[in-house]
């Protein structure tokens, strides 16, 4: 008895463990990074925004209200509807109170600027894409180092983009030839 429920353990934790990996987030293949201004660079430990609330805020500045309730301040009575895949219907960008350095010292008149180009398809349909595509790409400009993305060893993620790649499997995906992207701007 104990033998079977032991056995029925371990067939349902190494058939369920796929499963969990089938859905992790992970760039298109091909995707590439464009670095561009390496003199200066993001403080994300330090200053008004930090690794994680750049994601949220330049993603609710780029998708529809109900993508991120709480970062557009939503009323809980507002109506969502339960869909995660929207459209990206042409170029967005957000300039964010990032703490910006050039050797260690702070530039307060600079912020980073955010932005994201949909590639254009065919017949005007536009771009599909979800807040982990949004934040997942944002993610790996800041964190991955070039030709991933456009983070400077040792001190912090710089200027770039990343264009992102496209499936190998044979399918298509409509972000491919997006532009997900960082630049410094004076305030």
């Amino acid at each position: 008895m104990r033998a079977s429920i032991i056995f029925s353990a371990l067939a349902a934790t190494a058939s369920a463990a796929p499963l969990a990996l089938r859905y992790a987030w992970a760039p298109l293949p091909g995707t590439k990074a464009t670095c561009g201004d390496r003199e200066k660079y993001m403080s994300l430990v330090i200053g008004p925004e930090n690794a994680q609330s750049i994601l949220k805020h330049s993603c609710a500045a780029f998708m529809p209200p109900c993508a991120y309730p709480a970062e557009n301040n939503l009323d809980p009575n507002t109506v969502c509807t339960a869909v995660d895949t929207y459209p990206l219907d042409g170029p967005k960008n957000v300039t964010l109170p990032v703490l910006v350095e050039s050797g260690g010292h702070k530039l307060s008149k600079w912020g980073v600027n955010f932005f994201v180009v949909p590639k254009t398809q065919e017949g005007g349909i536009p771009v599909q894409w979800t807040a982990e595509d949004c934040e997942g790409y944002i993610n790996e400009l800041v964190s991955q180092t070039d030709p991933n993305g456009c983070m400077i060893p040792g001190t912090g993620p710089g200027a770039g983009n990343l264009t992102v790649g496209a499936p190998t499997d044979g399918t298509t995906n409509s972000l491919t030839g997006t532009i997900v992207g960082a630049k410094f701007v004076e305030k």
